[in-house]
């Protein structure tokens, strides 16, 4: 029993230890350096004179983040893949079917509260309308934070905004939730 009784204080102990030596590893994280990611979520889309629909998002990125010790400043790339959907129009053509691909470039503001970083981001997209035939430059925008797992793996939560005239002169807006997982260097 007494062998059973120190084997068990001692697993505890080791446990106690690993996790105190994670949780500090995690309370002390490093939003300095490279990262690339991938995210999945829902895309509301929305186009003038048509309805707006949710459809299926997948995403991917790539970054640099400058951490100047609480504030962090960072620029990435990324890609959106929204799938096709239909969008009501009314009168004698009842939908539209339509998806996008949005891509571009947006610079990021942070704070780091140690394994949390919450952001804003701006920048400039492309969106490549799939389902009709149309491109334009827009506004790309968003929030988020993410939550860093282990010193080199966080868990992100963001919503983005994009916004463009790819036909004619007809709006084209797409919100994006999503959640991902991102890997620091």
């Amino acid at each position: 029993m007494k062998k059973l009784t120190l084997a068990v204080l001692a697993s505890a102990l080791a446990l106690g230890a690993v996790s105190a030596q994670t949780a500090s590893a995690q309370t002390t994280s490093n939003w300095n350096g490279p990262y690339v990611g991938g995210k999945l979520g829902v895309n509301n889309a929305k186009a003038d004179g048509l309805s707006s629909e949710n459809a299926f998002t997948g995403g991917v990125e790539a970054g640099y983040n400058w951490n100047l010790g609480g504030p962090v400043v960072g620029a990435d790339i990324f890609a959106d893949f929204n799938s096709k959907t239909d969008h009501s129009v009314g009168g004698p053509f009842p939908t539209v079917r339509y998806g996008s691909t949005v891509w571009g470039v947006d610079g990021k503001l942070g704070v780091d509260l140690g394994p949390v970083l919450p952001y804003a981001k701006v920048g400039i997209a492309q969106t490549d309308l799939t389902g009709l035939s149309g491109d334009d430059w827009g506004f790309h925008g968003g929030l988020g934070v993410e939550y860093k797992v282990m010193p080199q793996v966080g868990l992100a939560g963001e919503w983005t905004y994009s916004e463009a005239t790819p036909i004619g002169d007809s709006k084209f807006k797409n919100n994006n939730f999503t959640v991902g997982v991102n890997y620091h260097f």
